[in-house]
């Protein structure tokens, strides 16, 4: 205020014009004055409101800076841009947390970029590189390893932004701390392992004959199933053949039940390491076996058919025994549930020939 009055009265002591307007007396110098001081004023109020809307506008930012910040704490999410031409990093408080530094001033380039684990760090400066040379959008995830030693996964994906029209431009890009989905994902993808692996399994179990350790009925039935459908498919030959333990009842009255059981596992075994890749040997119940042999016509099962006869006859163990064989070559039309009615009486009809024989179905 003294300013003012002081400014007025000496402006008027020594402005012409405003003595000529007002006079020169202390009436005029009062009149003088307030006039002065309500040309100021209305100078004043366009300068006001401004500073006023710029009050306005710096509140404003300030709560949407606030609410930013915890809007990206809560989401694990920094937002950073670099300025291309210089250099220069600017990250947000989040980015600061993410990476485990004080929020201070950002590392340099290099820094930022070392702040990755070992590994990734290829990928980055590729990711970098590849959307600064292209002017593109980049998104990838690697780990940073934080200075107490803790690694965490992130996942950083940006744009360019604002290209001068002396050709600089920067990138903008946000960077989120995807650690405890990386986390959950690996835990979900392990259950599913462990799960499928159970199942895998439990499978084998139900298909596999738990005693000898080889196929059992079940699996027979639907590898013999696939076996005929695969044949009529690719028009190609199929033959089974049936086998039993000659006089096994025998061994079990003279031997007991646990020799017989060990007969079983020896006859499966022998027979399985005489077949061919591809085939199958199964049990079908009590002392009886199947073979499935695809893409093989009668002869070549009878080969096949007496090397397993040979070799069984041949193991050396105590009780020694002897199989009966019949082959059954698929016939067009043919089920695999008639094919092994017709194997099963050429069974029958190699035991009648005194056992320890094959034959094939007419």
């Amino acid at each position: 205020m003294l300013i003012v009055a002081g400014l007025s009265t000496f402006t008027f002591n020594v402005w012409s014009p405003a003595q000529n307007l007002f006079g020169i007396g202390p009436l005029a110098k009062s009149i003088y004055l307030q006039f002065y001081l309500l040309t100021l004023f209305a100078a004043a109020l366009p300068i006001a409101a401004l500073l006023g809307s710029r009050k306005k506008v710096v509140t404003q930012l300030a709560e949407e800076k606030r609410l930013l910040e915890l809007a990206e704490e809560a989401a694990n999410l920094g937002h950073w841009r670099l300025d291309v031409r210089t250099s220069k990093i600017v990250w947000s408080r989040e980015v600061f947390n993410i990476f485990g530094l004080d929020d201070s001033v950002p590392p340099p380039l290099e820094g930022a970029i070392n702040a990755y684990h070992p590994d990734d760090r290829k990928i980055v400066t590729n990711h970098i590189d590849h959307a600064i040379e292209n002017r593109c959008d980049f998104d990838f995830t690697a780990r940073i390893v934080r200075p107490n030693g803790e690694i965490r996964h992130v996942r950083s994906r940006g744009e360019i932004d604002k290209i001068e029209s002396d050709g600089s431009f920067g990138l903008f890009g946000i960077v989120q701390d995807i650690t405890i989905q990386v986390s959950h994902a690996a835990a979900i993808e392990k259950a599913r392992n462990r799960a499928e692996e159970a199942a895998r399994q439990a499978q084998t179990i139900a298909e596999t004959d738990q005693l000898t350790g080889i196929a059992n009925r079940r699996r027979t039935t639907s590898e013999l199933v696939q076996a005929v459908l695969a044949a009529r498919r690719e028009d190609r030959s199929l033959a089974v053949a049936v086998f039993d333990v000659d006089h096994f009842k025998r061994v079990n009255d003279t031997y007991g039940h646990h020799a017989g059981d060990e007969v079983l596992k020896r006859v499966a075994n022998v027979a399985a390491k005489a077949l061919r890749a591809g085939d199958m040997v199964g049990r079908f119940g009590g002392e009886e076996f199947v073979i499935i042999l695809p893409d093989t016509t009668t002869q070549t099962a009878m080969l096949i058919a007496e090397r397993v006869r040979s070799s069984i006859a041949k193991s050396g163990s105590t009780p020694r025994v002897t199989v009966s064989i019949g082959i059954a070559e698929l016939a067009e039309g043919e089920t695999g549930e008639s094919l092994l009615r017709r194997a099963d009486e050429a069974l029958y009809v190699a035991k009648r020939a005194g056992r320890n024989t094959l034959r094939s179905a007419g």
